[in-house]
């Protein structure tokens, strides 16, 4: 996925994707969220509305996401980058779910060598 620039500032930009979300098919909800310079973590449930080809109507499933954030020519942007995605971002708090064994075992190692640095 690509960049999305279309906020003057990083504190509506942060707003914007953290309320709640919905269309026909599903509901996007934020459980919780961390921003970690300009990386911005949610904790995601998504229910589904109807049927979908992934849920069955009233189904949900929880998901980490993360938005790497950056400002060009004044306007704040996005990328959004998935669980799935297995982004090189490891600054996920901890306290999280574990729903990624990989992501979380880099995130642990990447907060011990910060330690070590310190």
């Amino acid at each position: 996925m690509g960049w999305s620039f279309t906020y003057i500032s990083r504190d509506d930009l942060v707003r914007s994707l953290i309320a709640p979300q919905q269309n026909r098919y599903l509901h996007r909800r934020v459980l919780t969220y961390a921003l970690h310079d300009n990386v911005l973590w949610l904790l995601v449930r998504i229910t589904a509305r109807a049927d979908t080809p992934v849920l069955a109507a009233g189904g949900s499933v929880t998901r980490i996401h993360c938005h790497v954030l950056q400002c060009a020519s004044g306007m704040w942007g996005y990328k959004p980058l998935r669980e799935t995605d297995a982004p090189h971002y490891y600054t996920c708090p901890m306290s999280a779910p574990l729903l990624s064994v990989l992501w979380h075992s880099h995130t642990r190692l990447m907060g011990l060598a910060r330690e070590v640095m310190a």
